[in-house]
């Protein structure tokens, strides 16, 4: 199979898939920001299907609801409260709690599982403030309309940036490779830095060496990025060398929790993956037939 059919086929999530998540997205919304106790300001769209990255199959969609609130505001309460709040509205969900920052609801479609996660936040009006802030915790979720924005600004670069990362998502899945979404999405940005590739094979070809220049030490900065400068940016690399700025957050490195086994496991992935599209294996290598 020609490997855009195979992305049009497999990868891309369809209208109905799209439709029936942002379709829940919004009834989120709306119970959010309608409800008098929570005082929502705004919600700001996140992850994979804001960015239009989304793998199919992988339904997920993130929500940051930005209150209105003093800084003495018991997040810990509040969470509590929009989990209720979710359970109430949704009792079929097959599951809601609360993980680390954030409110997790899981509701089961025809489409198969939905997840989402709620993530309340202050606001932040740039990502040098959001490097600024004393409590970040508070703050972190706004860095989302950054990052929504930065890989948008790749994809109206780059037609087919999308399914780029569509592919390399699939890749990882294959081979249990332990990268983030949002790392390949950056790591894939710099690789390419605005330029158009022809051909997949080398487009494949460029985000490889730059995971594993990344894995050797190359630190990967947002590209063309007019929120702030290579200058600007405070992250600092992990105790392995490594280190992958944030677009939402120049005091963040994306990179900083890779332990060694990791970046060994990547490694090696990432050269067999090069070995196999130098040998002209590349359908053979996504398991496209």
């Amino acid at each position: 199979m020609d490997i855009n059919e195979y992305i049009k086929s497999n990868l891309r999530p369809d209208q109905n898939e799209e439709g029936v998540i942002q379709s829940n997205m919004d009834s989120i919304t709306t119970i959010l920001q309608k409800d008098s106790i929570l005082s929502v300001a705004k919600c700001l769209p996140g992850g994979s299907f804001a960015k239009g990255t989304m793998l199919r199959g992988n339904f997920e969609g993130d929500i940051v609801y930005i209150i209105n609130k003093d800084k003495n505001f018991d997040f810990d309460k509040l969470m509590n409260y929009v989990l209720k709040l979710m359970q109430g509205n949704f009792p079929t969900a097959i599951d809601a709690k609360i993980i680390s920052k954030s409110v997790n609801l899981i509701i089961k479609k025809p489409i198969g599982m939905v997840y989402f996660d709620i993530l309340p936040a202050f606001e932040i009006n740039s990502p040098l403030q959001m490097s600024q802030v004393v409590n970040e915790k508070y703050y972190s979720g706004s860095s989302t309309r950054f990052q929504v924005e930065y890989v948008k600004q790749q994809k109206n670069s780059i037609a087919y940036f999308g399914d780029l990362i569509r592919l390399l998502k699939h890749w990882k899945k294959l081979y249990n490779v332990p990268l983030s979404g949002y790392q390949l999405e950056l790591i894939a940005a710099a690789a390419h830095n605005g330029q158009k590739i022809e051909f997949w094979q080398d487009v494949l070809l460029a985000c490889f060496n730059k995971i594993l220049a990344m894995v050797l030490g190359e630190v990967i900065f947002p590209v063309n990025w007019h929120h702030f400068t290579n200058k600007q940016v405070t992250a600092l690399k992990s105790n392995l060398g490594v280190l992958i700025v944030d677009p939402g957050n120049p005091a963040n490195n994306v990179a900083a929790n890779l332990n060694s086994s990791e970046l060994m496991q990547i490694k090696n992935q990432v050269n067999n993956a090069i070995s196999m599209i130098n040998a002209k294996k590349m359908n053979e290598l996504l398991t496209i037939k």
